[in-house]
């Protein structure tokens, strides 16, 4: 069942990407805050864990994934992730500081992305990374249940 509603969740989120890297977008995040996308995503950071796995199902391959949370680069690399997408093994991994959500700002500004995508609670999370200039879009992790995760989907998708 939950295998079930992660595959309908996915099919949801696969409309936000393509559109991301074709034309002009907003996307709305749970802050309600717009973020107007006006030129094509071609590098993505995904600091929620979960994320990188849609990122990689939507984008069929993780092309455009640059920088993962170390979590998120340990399952690609101990899973079936890795094994189908050999080149995520080696997907930058230090987007964070130490083993919590708090971004790792200066390796973002170097992998120069596009796009990021980061829990929106605490709301310093989200602060740092804006305040460094680079765009993200705040998604909800509280409470982590179903309607939280809907939420995500609602947004991405």
């Amino acid at each position: 069942m939950i295998m079930r509603k992660f595959i309908y969740g996915l099919f949801l989120c696969s409309f936000l990407l393509p559109q991301l890297s074709v034309h002009a977008s907003t996307v709305v995040d749970v802050r309600g805050k717009s973020l107007v996308i006006n030129k094509p995503v071609n590098r993505i950071v995904a600091i929620p864990i979960p994320v990188a796995s849609m990122v990689v199902a939507i984008d069929e391959g993780g092309n455009r994934l640059k920088g993962v949370h170390p979590s998120a680069s340990q399952s690609i690399k101990d899973g079936i992730l890795g094994k189908i997408h050999p080149g995520l093994r080696t997907i930058r991994d230090d987007i964070v500081q130490g083993t919590g959500f708090s971004a790792n700002v200066e390796s973002l500004l170097e992998m120069d992305a596009d796009l990021g995508f980061q829990w929106s609670e605490p709301a310093k999370l989200l602060v740092q990374i804006e305040a460094a200039g680079l765009r993200v879009v705040g998604l909800r992790n509280n409470p982590p249940d179903q309607s939280s995760n809907a939420k995500n989907i609602q947004i991405i998708g």
